[in-house]
Order: structure tokens, then C-alpha cells, then sequence
């Protein structure tokens, strides 16, 4: 039982695993793949396939009812849904708690995601793929923290600042002049610069509403409870029905591959005339 409870378990890890090892598309989800694991590790419970080995007539495993068996922690709350639902209910193995804590904890601490300031490649493109929607969808779906969304979206504005400095450095006065210590009015400046990157961040997140962005038969999701008590869900999989026309006549549904994931460079490269310096900082 312990052997077949591990086998189950580990399936999140081992998903995580090969997921870092893809090529494609990966770069705008591997803030959300990590959130999934974690979420996914720290319930409690999980759910496995049915025992065959004692069905003489099963000669391929392969064609187990899959997820058939919930495996829960000793205390937990066990629904009349759950009993009608699963064929069978066991209770999970102590070993295998300790793995799940262990597994989740360290997988945080080593990959920085329960601080406050997460790191600025997970961040980045996670707030430049537009199929994660807008603040409210972010942390509502637990993908980030209302904290660490704010930082990081003052992080990507700082970061295309400092873009347009590059090129442009230059300050103009601020309406909000000090007086000096002697009494005199000292003007005091700001940096331009930031309001322009500030425009086109929020240009971009117009692209980011619901009426063009498609909807999807979950196969990778995360899931949280929203202020309002309502749960929030952020995924992918296969696309149910797409969205409506971008303003340029052009559909997200060109930027998606076959898994429902979002190809960020491409998008960014096609629309590098009106977000410039979006484009520079996904590649």
C-alpha cells in the first residue's frame, strides 16, 4: 500500500520535473507549473488508481480506472460526495505525509516562492502572458500573493524604465516642488521615462480582459478563493471556445500550441511596434 500511495504522490514531482526539461512554451508558465505542484502537494489528499494486482485478467496496468481511490489525511473531513464519487476512500500512510510536507517545503524554500519579492524571471513572464488575466485572476488563483503581485509589477515597470533611459535618460520638473530649508522653492524632478513605460504596460493589459481570451478544458489548473469567496481557476488544456478578435483583427488562438499554451515571443514579436519594450523584455 505504501509502495502504490508513493507511486501516486510522486506523480506531481515527476510532472514538475519533465516540465523543466520542455522546450516549448515554457517560459511564461513556469511561475504557475510551480504553484500547481505546490498546491496539488499540500492538499490533503490525492487520488490514485485502483488496485489490480490481484485481477487475473488485467495484463495491462495502463488500463486502470485511473484516479479511482481518494487518499487522505488521518482527520480529514470525508464528504457524501467523495463516497459516491470514489470507488474506494483510504487513509494515507504516514510516510507519505512526511514526504508530501517535506517535498512542498523544500520546493519552496529552494525556488524562493513564499517570499514576498518572488523572482523577477518567474514574475516577468507570468504578468506577460495575457492568459493569466489581469490582478484580480493572478491572486485570486493563488498564482502570486496581492504583495507579491504589486512588487512585481513595480519591478517590470522599473525594469522597462530603465530600458527608455537607455536611450533616452532625461527628467522634467514635478508639479510637487519642495521648499528648501532656507525657505526658497527648490524644484524637485522625476524621471518621464516612467510614465511611458507605465502607458504601455497598461496598454498592454487591455489585451489582457476576458473577451479575448479563450476558455479552457482545464488539464493543468490552480484554483484559490477570492476575497469575494468566489473560486478563481487559471490553466490550460484543450481549448473550449475561443475569444473575441484582438483590436488589430489578429486572435489569440495564433499564439496557443497544442497543449493550450501561450507562445509569448511570438506574440511580443508580432506586436513589437506597439509594445517595444515588452518585446525586449521577454526575450
Amino acid at each position: 500500500m505504501v509502495l502504490r500511495q508513493f507511486e501516486a504522490t510522486s506523480a506531481d514531482a515527476k510532472q514538475f520535473s519533465l516540465f523543466t526539461q520542455e522546450k516549448g512554451n515554457t517560459n511564461a508558465y513556469l511561475l504557475f507549473q510551480i504553484q500547481m505542484v505546490l498546491q496539488r502537494t499540500r492538499r490533503d489528499y490525492f487520488e490514485m488508481a485502483e488496485d489490480v494486482s490481484h485481477v487475473a485478467t488485467t495484463t495491462d496496468l495502463r488500463l486502470r480506472k485511473a484516479n479511482s481511490v481518494k487518499v487522505h489525511k488521518h482527520g480529514a473531513v470525508i464528504s457524501d460526495e467523495d463516497k459516491t464519487k470514489y470507488d474506494s476512500l483510504v487513509e494515507m500512510h504516514e510516510t507519505i505525509e512526511v514526504y508530501r510536507d517535506a517535498y512542498a517545503s523544500d520546493l519552496a524554500r529552494r525556488l524562493e516562492v513564499d517570499k514576498r519579492r518572488l523572482p523577477k524571471a518567474y514574475t516577468f513572464m507570468a504578468l506577460l502572458n495575457p492568459m493569466f488575466g489581469l490582478e484580480p485572476s493572478i491572486t485570486g488563483s493563488g498564482l502570486m500573493t496581492k504583495p507579491q503581485y504589486e512588487y512585481a509589477r513595480e519591478s517590470l515597470l522599473r525594469a522597462m524604465q530603465d530600458e527608455f533611459d537607455s536611450k533616452s535618460p532625461y527628467l522634467v520638473p514635478d508639479s510637487g516642488s519642495e521648499n528648501s530649508l532656507d525657505g526658497s522653492i527648490k524644484d524637485s524632478y522625476e524621471n518621464d521615462n516612467y510614465r511611458v513605460a507605465e502607458k504601455e504596460l497598461r496598454d498592454f493589459e487591455l489585451y489582457k480582459i476576458q473577451k479575448y481570451l479563450p476558455k479552457f478544458k482545464y488539464e493543468h489548473k490552480i484554483s484559490g478563493i477570492n476575497a469575494r469567496g468566489k473560486v478563481v481557476t487559471l490553466g490550460y488544456g484543450p481549448v473550449k471556445e475561443f475569444g473575441g478578435n484582438l483590436p488589430e483583427g489578429r486572435n489569440y488562438k495564433e499564439y496557443l500550441d497544442g497543449k493550450g499554451r501561450f507562445n509569448n515571443l511570438k506574440f511580443f514579436d508580432d506586436y513589437k511596434e506597439k509594445f517595444p519594450t515588452l518585446n525586449l523584455i521577454v526575450q
